[in-house]
Order: C-alpha cells, then structure tokens, then sequence
C-alpha cells in the first residue's frame, strides 16, 4: 500500500505542472487590452486615404474673408499632400480659392478651418501686377 501511495505522487505532481503550463501558455496568448486611448489609436488600421490628383493639393485651411460668388481668401494651415507635378505651396501664404456649384459653403464661416482638395485656376487667374492672391479651385471638401 505504502509503495502505491509513492508512485501516485510523482504522476500527480507530473500533472500539476504539466496543468500549469497549460494554464499559463493559454493565458499568455490572450490578447492584451490597450491601456490608454493612445494605444487605442496605434492599434487601429489606418483610414485608406483618398488618391491626390495630378496638379492638386490636399490642404487645411482657414478662413479669412467670404466674397460673393462662391469665393473666399484662405490662408494655408498645414499642406497634407500633393498630387504628381504640382508645384509646393507654403504653410501661412492667403490665397482665393472657388468653389465647384456642386460644394455647399453655407456652414463655412470666418475664421473656420477645413480639409480640401484644390488645384490651380487656369494660367491668368493667378496672381496679378497688383499683388492679388493667386486663385484655386476647390473640387472636394474632406474630414
């Protein structure tokens, strides 16, 4: 009887610690939650980005004066990107910009700011002898 007990307990301590690991490589596979929103914000996929067309700019801008027509003079905020051949543009120059009639501007107001897409107006429509800002179209409003 004495010798039944002994060899029941290597066996026994054999699957305590086998039990152990499992529990604990089981345990160590979980998936950790993030702890602050800054980890958050890391593990989410990033937004899929619109393409830039050639000649185009995609900007943040802000509002500096509203005219009639459909036009407003911006000021360049931050260039988030550009299309292939467009010339650079630099953060803090005022320009007028235009908007396609299909673009609603009835909640733009001074001194908002906005994400957009423009390209350049036509040759003869930028900047003139009397120092006006050059002029842009605005094709798309974006978050």
């Amino acid at each position: 009887m004495l010798i039944h007990l002994f060899m029941k307990k290597p066996i026994l301590i054999a699957l305590l610690i086998t039990g152990s690991f499992l529990v604990l490589s089981c345990e160590s596979n979980k998936k950790k939650e993030p702890e602050n929103k800054q980890e958050q914000t890391q593990n989410q996929r990033p937004k899929a980005e619109l393409p830039i067309s050639v000649g185009s700019v995609h900007a943040s801008l802000q509002v500096l004066s509203i005219s009639d027509n459909n036009t407003m003079k911006v000021k360049i905020v931050e260039i988030l990107g550009y299309g292939a051949n467009t010339s650079p543009i630099n953060k803090g120059k005022e320009i007028m910009i235009s908007f396609h009639q299909s673009i609603s501007t009835s909640e733009i107001k001074k001194g908002d700011t906005f994400n957009a897409f423009m390209s350049k107006a036509p040759v003869g429509m930028g900047m003139d002898s009397a120092g006006s800002p050059e002029s842009w179209n605005i094709s798309q409003l974006t978050d």
